[in-house]
Parts: structure tokens; C-alpha cells; sequence
């Protein structure tokens, strides 16, 4: 998480590990306390995890009713319904790509169907299906699917992805976040990155990546401004 600005909060997830919603509650928390009037919730290449953690993440930005379903082949439908605490009507920005996928699209379809934010970025992986492992005797097992994720609205998310509200194309390789490539160690230094790039890419192209820089989150910085005059 970082401002940028005075006025908005950054708030990037990589992906749905058991608790991270304490983290990224604390995150939120801490750029609220530092003056954040917006949020942009980044998505972009996280692969999902917990459907759990997606219905109490989803559950901080959406005020009342369900956050997923989920049906089986024979018809059988679970619903859950957002849960814990709300923080609040304002204005909201989620990135996703390509790479967002399965609890990742949980939380954006959310979002889209109650019109509660921007989806900005790329069309997601959709990926809205429910499996579980059988384990087999010899130490093996086999994956099932036994049911299919819906949005709020009842969309399946499988097979088609969500759509963002604004298309921004990254055709890069290299795909930046926060000024920093994602596939090279997030421990590296902004230096140091640069000059993996330069090896991988040429002097001559590496400079084209480095100085376009992230085009999704500026254009997400760019329509946040916009919902601020408002």
C-alpha cells in the first residue's frame, strides 16, 4: 500500500492467502488515517485463493446484500452475503487483467454488478469454478469441479471473464506495477530492475518499457482525480 498524492490510496493485492483480510484491513485503515479520499485496489495477475477472504474483502466496499453464488449441476445454490464492517461510499477504482482470476473476480464482479466502482485495466482470466480433491490411494488425486461461480446479477464468471468498465491494453512483456516489473523479485531495488530489463529487452526497448512506465495505474490516478472534483 502507498498514497499517491495527498489524496489517494494504492492497496494491492497478490493474492487470497488465509487471513489476509486482517492485512489488507490494516492497509486500508492506515491510508484512510493518512488523509486517502479514493481507493485503487489493484487486481491485476492475482490468481485468487479463499472464498472466504473474497466475500470478507468484497465486504469492505460493498454496503449490503450478496457478494457470490455458487451452483452445482443439479441446480443447488449457495449464496454468501457480505459480512463485517463497511468503509464507506468512496470513490472506488479496481484494476484487473488478463492474470485476475477465480476470488479476484469475485471481488471486481461485485463491484461491477452494485456499480459501486471502475473496473479498469483488461478483461479477466474466468476462472468461476468450485473444485474439490478426491485423494486416491496411491498418494494421488483428482481435481472435480462441482460447481460454478455467479455475480451478484447471477453472471457466470467461468469461461468469460468480467469485462472492466474503461480498457487500458498492456502488450508489453513486461508488465509494470507501482514502477516495478512484477516478474522479476519484488525485493529487488527500481535500479536493479532496470537494469534486468536492459539485459533481457536491449539499451534501446528497455527505455521505451522503463519510461512508459505502469499506463493502467496512471490512467486509474487519471479517472480518480475525476471522481474527486466531483
Amino acid at each position: 500500500s502507498k498514497m499517491i498524492g495527498k489524496d489517494v490510496g494504492y492497496l494491492r493485492l497478490t493474492q487470497f492467502g488465509e487471513d489476509v483480510y486482517k492485512d489488507l484491513r490494516k492497509e486500508l485503515e492506515g491510508l484512510m488515517k493518512k488523509g486517502a479520499k479514493g481507493i485503487i485496489f489493484d487486481l491485476r495477475s492475482n490468481p485468487g485463493g479463499s472464498l472466504g477472504q473474497a466475500v470478507k474483502i468484497s465486504s469492505m466496499f460493498i454496503p449490503e446484500g450478496r457478494v457470490v453464488s455458487t451452483k452445482g449441476k443439479n441446480g443447488d445454490e449457495e449464496v454468501a452475503y457480505r459480512e463485517g464492517k463497511y468503509f464507506g461510499d468512496f470513490p472506488l477504482i479496481v484494476l484487473i487483467n488478463e492474470g485476475s482470476a477465480s476470488a479476484s473476480e469475485i471481488v471486481s464482479g461485485a463491484v461491477k454488478d452494485y456499480k459501486r466502482g471502475l473496473l479498469i485495466g483488461e478483461k479477466t482470466f474466468g476462472k468461476g469454478s468450485v473444485q474439490t480433491l478426491l485423494p486416491l490411494p496411491d498418494g494421488d488425486g483428482i481435481k472435480i469441479t462441482i460447481a460454478k461461480y455467479y455475480t451478484p446479477s447471477g453472471v457466470s464468471i467461468h469461461g468469460t471473464g468480467i469485462e472492466p468498465d474503461i480498457l487500458v491494453e498492456e502488450k508489453d512483456d513486461f508488465l509494470f506495477f507501482n514502477g516495478f516489473v512484477t516478474n522479476i523479485n519484488e525485493d529487488e531495488t527500481k535500479e536493479n530492475r532496470n537494469e534486468i530489463i536492459k539485459e533481457v529487452k536491449g539499451e534501446e526497448e528497455a527505455q521505451k518499457i522503463i519510461s512508459k512506465g505502469d499506463i493502467q495505474l496512471d490512467r486509474a490516478v487519471e479517472e480518480m482525480e475525476k471522481l474527486l472534483k466531483k
